[in-house]
């Protein structure tokens, strides 16, 4: 796998974490 290629995967991944972990944190406050 090229060094771009997995920046870019790891980019993407982190990102999609982040934001899975913001609903996680936010769904106990509207519920």
């Amino acid at each position: 796998m090229s060094e771009s290629l997995r920046d870019l995967l790891a980019t993407w991944f982190t990102t999609g974490l982040l934001q899975v972990e913001r609903v996680t944190w936010q769904s106990p406050c509207e519920i």
